[in-house]
């Protein structure tokens, strides 16, 4: 495992989570923790190994053995919560093929609304072109070319260059918000069930999260 230090995010009922400086979380066990007891807020240095964390030493009472103990960096600070446009811009940059670990609600929903947006937008260039191309043609005369509104190949090109970017980080952040439920990511497949598939995607979609560790991983913020 690799050593590093972190700081308790929460402690209760014999677990907890740390957010270590790498910017990953990782649950922990009473029975990990070293010399005092843990509590919330406490830095702490330790031994991540995969998703869990172990020889757990709080800072300032003993430092780790010297088998174990790194060249340790300051101490990082938890994550921010972060606004809609945080977490889809996280999606399309440090998590754009993520799919591995957790996504809470707002961090999914946050992503669809800015890409339905986007959509939107996109849409209604391609309509104003087609409204001013089919002006031009009304207007034209017998046997005239007609005019197509530069537009309209615009909203085309936008169209397909968005569906090229965000095919990849939409299937991501779908996958790690089935994790943050417990279930596989495997699921997203459902929704080629004809007829009720994506509304059963949709409510996986809507559950709150699981606020212990599971098998993906600890809770994220």
């Amino acid at each position: 495992g690799q050593a590093m230090r972190g700081d308790i995010l929460h402690f209760e009922a014999g677990a907890g989570v740390i957010a270590g400086e790498d910017g990953n979380r990782y649950a922990f066990e009473a029975a990990d923790f070293r010399r005092d007891a843990p509590r919330a807020g406490l830095t702490v240095d330790f031994v991540a190994d995969g998703g869990t964390a172990r020889e757990i030493y709080p800072l300032g009472v003993m430092a780790m053995p010297q088998a174990i103990a790194p060249q340790l960096a300051r101490p990082v600070a938890v994550e921010r919560e972060r606004g809609v446009f945080g977490y889809f811009f996280r999606a399309l940059t440090d998590k754009y093929a993520d799919f591995g670990g957790r996504a809470r609600r707002k961090e999914y929903w946050g992503f669809a609304l800015v890409y339905a947006l986007l959509l939107v937008i996109v849409s209604g260039v391609i309509v104003a072109g087609a409204v001013i191309t089919s002006n031009s043609a009304a207007g034209a005369a017998d046997g005239a070319p007609v005019y197509v509104s530069p537009m309209l190949y615009l909203g085309g090109f936008l169209a397909f260059l968005l569906v090229v970017v965000f095919v990849c980080p939409s299937l991501a952040v779908t996958v790690r918000r089935l994790h943050d439920i417990g279930q596989s990511g495997w699921l997203v497949l459902v929704q080629f069930i004809p007829g009720v598939g994506s509304l059963i995607l949709l409510i996986m979609l809507c559950i709150d999260g699981e606020k212990q560790p599971n098998a993906y991983g600890p809770p994220v913020k």
